[in-house]
């Protein structure tokens, strides 16, 4: 949804965007953050945990995370993937990501882009912050 279509369904929506892994914590914490593309570049299982804990913070407890990161379940050859820099997670490091913060509430397989050179298998993930 963009802020014009909210507006004009007469929703109130508020869209901001700052690095979180930089950045200090917001003044106040939000609902939904939308993260495409974000978590699948962190090239380590460390790197992945941290980011996972900035967005916990910004989040209200039972705030929703919506994320997309690419998927280690492609037909291209994991080497040239690596090589190339193209991000690939496994499953399983999703889960090592998000499980200290999150509780799952859906993950599923879906297309990245709709290029030719961004379309490749990723994950969808509807995280909901720990209330803890």
């Amino acid at each position: 949804m963009t802020l014009e279509s909210a507006r004009r369904k007469g929703l109130s929506l508020t869209c901001l965007q700052f690095d979180v892994v930089n950045d200090g914590p917001p003044e106040r914490q939000y609902d939904v953050v939308f993260d495409k593309g974000c978590l699948h570049s962190f090239a380590t299982d460390d790197g992945r945990l941290h980011f996972a804990g900035k967005v916990h913070e910004i989040l209200k407890p039972g705030g929703l995370w919506i994320n997309i990161s690419g998927s280690a379940d492609n037909d291209d050859d994991p080497v040239v993937a690596a090589r190339c820099g193209y991000p690939r997670l496994a499953l399983s490091q999703l889960a090592q990501a998000f499980e200290s913060f999150f509780e799952v509430i859906e993950i599923r397989r879906c297309c990245y882009g709709k290029l030719p050179s961004t379309r490749f298998m990723a994950w969808a993930s509807v995280l909901q912050r720990r209330r803890s």
